[in-house]
């Protein structure tokens, strides 16, 4: 079967999000937004659920790089594991997230090569009604290192013997890429971006598909 990973690379990881919906997810900018109104707040206070069309919710700012897995927020239960343990398990870098209003004092997971998170093969995460496509939308925190001509799989519901769907991944040239397949008629849809993403620094992603 399938599954959604969040796979391999060179990069430092804070959060993930994938969202049901092409517009309206939930994220820490929105966090960002409600500090920036309410500097009492920590974005401790503030939590999401399944209901407001959020998908799954993962935060790397937890060192799991010898035992423990990666939560999915959103309470519908897409824990992440390492396939291969203890191989798969990635690294930690204490004291590194993107924004002092985020994990101040914490850190976070750090994807090298083959280092690879995953939950079991689910159809929340197959955005279709069996007929049509449905919208969905994801979001991220990277800071990538400097790799040359290696392509970084973000987040992906992919199995590539038998059962594409979709993946998300920056290119070695640094540019973002989300492919589409449809593996009943052999075919894909791609974008990409015209600009590639700043290495060693901080990058939040967007992604949305309409359907």
């Amino acid at each position: 079967s399938d599954s959604v990973d969040y796979t391999s690379g060179s990069y430092d990881a804070f959060e993930t999000i994938i969202s049901s919906h092409a517009y309206r997810n939930y994220s820490l900018l929105y966090d960002w937004l409600l500090l920036m109104l309410d500097g009492s707040r920590s974005a401790s206070d503030y939590s999401y659920s399944s209901s407001h069309y959020l998908t799954a919710w993962w935060r790397f700012d937890t060192d799991i790089s010898s035992a423990g897995s990666v939560t999915d927020l959103s309470g519908r239960g897409h824990t992440l594991t390492p396939p291969s343990d203890p191989a798969d398990r990635p690294t930690y870098d204490a004291g590194d997230f993107p924004s002092q209003y985020i994990s101040p004092g914490g850190g976070t997971c750090k994807f090298l090569d083959v280092h690879t998170l995953q939950a079991p093969d689910s159809a929340d995460f197959s955005f279709t009604t069996g007929t049509a496509d449905t919208s969905f939308s994801i979001t991220c925190w990277i800071k990538l290192d400097p790799v040359t001509a290696l392509t970084r799989y973000i987040v992906a519901k992919y199995n590539s013997s038998s059962q594409r769907e979709w993946y998300l991944s920056i290119k070695g040239s640094d540019i973002i890429r989300l492919e589409l397949y449809d593996e009943t008629n052999n075919d894909y849809s791609r974008t990409e971006t015209d600009e590639d993403v700043p290495e060693l620094e901080w990058v939040h992603l967007a992604v949305t598909y309409d359907g």
